[in-house]
């Protein structure tokens, strides 16, 4: 008995050894190039560099005039204007989020955040597909290839390259894919018709290499979703114990 346990033993270790030192090389590889091509996201450089300009002859309300006529009071954590939804100007005002009880957590920048028409002061209530494609078309106008096509591919909740909590804010999520010549992928916010993340051909494939791999995104988006976070942290401890 002891002789047949401790060839078990021999056996497990040996193959669990082997599968988990594949897992760490994939680690060590995938991080490899994640230091360099990082997981896509919309940079502040890159959201200012694609924004329309303002007309500095444009009949906008005040600030303080388009707050109270969305029936916007208190507090505010941020408060910009910008031709950021469908190409118009509007406000974007984010309430103060207060302070977080012990234990909890932070909720995501932009959480609560109210979008109002900077000339008429009316709340955006929802954004439809007519808005997501003018918020697109806008973004492209700023790029080398004006007069480029977009493609409308629907709303998501998530995919593979729009798992960061910072997007939950403005979920669903509008997809356009531009006809650049990088296919770029747009995602833009059902909540403020803004663009909130964009991703290029080479950024997608790079990361299937990198982030999708090292963080078991696999994993994510099916039956395993409410386990994610488990599977790697036990991986890595099954891991160091090995």
């Amino acid at each position: 008995m002891g002789a047949r346990l401790k060839r078990w033993l021999f056996l497990v270790h040996r193959w669990l050894g082997i599968g988990i030192c594949l897992l760490f090389a994939m680690w060590f590889v995938s991080g490899i190039v994640m230091m360099y091509v990082g997981y896509p996201k919309l940079t502040e450089e890159e959201r200012l560099a694609h924004l329309p300009r303002l007309q500095p002859d444009a009949r906008l309300l005040a600030p303080a005039r388009a707050l109270a006529a969305a029936g916007v009071a208190g507090p505010l954590d941020e408060l910009r204007l910008a031709a950021s939804s469908g190409g118009r100007p509007v406000y974007v005002a984010t309430p103060a989020r207060g302070d977080v009880p012990a234990g909890h957590k932070s909720p995501p920048r932009g959480s609560g955040a109210v979008v109002i028409d900077a000339v008429s002061g009316q709340r955006l209530r929802a954004v439809d597909e007519a808005h997501a494609m003018a918020s697109a078309a806008a973004f492209a106008a700023s790029m080398a290839a004006p007069g480029v096509k977009c493609d409308y591919l629907g709303t998501i909740d998530e995919d593979a390259f729009t798992h960061s909590r910072a997007l939950d804010p403005h979920r669903p999520l509008h997809k356009v894919e531009l006809g650049d010549a990088e296919r770029t992928l747009l995602y833009i916010s059902g909540r403020s018709g803004e663009v909130v993340r964009d991703a290029t051909r080479s950024e997608r494939l790079w990361n299937y290499a990198g982030a999708w791999i090292h963080w078991l995104y696999p994993f994510r988006g099916n039956a395993f979703e409410p386990y994610w976070t488990d599977i790697v942290n036990w991986l890595s401890i099954l891991g160091i114990a090995m």
